[in-house]
């Protein structure tokens, strides 16, 4: 699994990123880009650059906007959390 949907946030697994199934790419402005491996082009997106808690987030080809930048949060055992989008 890519990503796992948690109340308000996005968990990048460290066992999806060792198995070359997702990435997460750190930008200069510090946000990241969160790439699933069968598509590098298609990333985490929230659907229609909604700001509403609990909105859906689907795979969109890259185009740079806010809603595809998301601020990352290391946590224990390899694991990233992204509370949420620029």
């Amino acid at each position: 699994m890519l990503l796992a949907l948690l109340p308000m946030a996005l968990t990048l697994s460290p066992s999806a990123a060792a198995a070359g199934r997702a990435a997460a790419d750190q930008r200069a402005d510090k946000t990241w880009v969160l790439r699933t491996a069968a598509d590098p082009t298609m990333v985490a997106s929230v659907f229609s650059g909604s700001t509403t808690d609990g909105s859906t987030v689907i795979l969109f080809p890259f185009r740079g906007d806010a809603h595809q930048k998301w601020e990352m949060i290391r946590e224990a055992g390899g694991w990233f959390q992204a509370p949420g989008h620029e």
